[in-house]
């Protein structure tokens, strides 16, 4: 935060929010800094009437990180900040889980031992990760 206060105090505004791999403790850090908008879980008004909701919470992974909720918890986490949004012309969506099956998710599958696995042929099996939250019946 002190780097970013250096660089950008005064210049622009930085949007800031932690992801899945990132503790609490870093909400409470974002909060108290005067060099960035700390954004999880809030609707944030943008410049030229634009406004942002901001989720770093994803649905689970293999890793188990801090921030993972089945979809049946992360789509009421979704909705809750969808509500806030006046203009969803617009809004800005930042969720950090993208939705299944749009391209943005596409990863290795893996084995228990987090080994990836490796189709018939020698490829990399690939499938959609990504959450089937549905805010607001998005």
């Amino acid at each position: 935060m002190d780097l970013a206060s250096e660089k950008f105090k005064g210049k622009s505004l930085l949007y800031v929010s932690p992801g899945n791999d990132d503790r609490f403790v870093v909400d409470e850090i974002l909060e108290k800094s005067d060099s960035v908008v700390a954004c999880e879980m809030k609707l944030v008004h943008l410049p030229d009437g634009y406004e942002m909701v901001t989720c770093g919470w994803v649905n689970p992974t293999p890793w188990k990180t801090t921030r993972e909720a089945p979809d049946e918890k992360l789509e009421p986490m979704l909705e809750e900040l969808m509500v806030k949004a006046e203009n969803y012309e617009r809004l800005i969506c930042n969720f950090h889980a993208p939705p299944y099956n749009s391209g943005l998710d596409t990863a290795p599958r893996l084995k228990e031992d987090f080994s990836v696995r490796v189709r018939f042929g020698g490829g990399v099996d690939l499938a959609p990760m990504g959450s089937k939250a549905k805010p607001l019946g998005v």
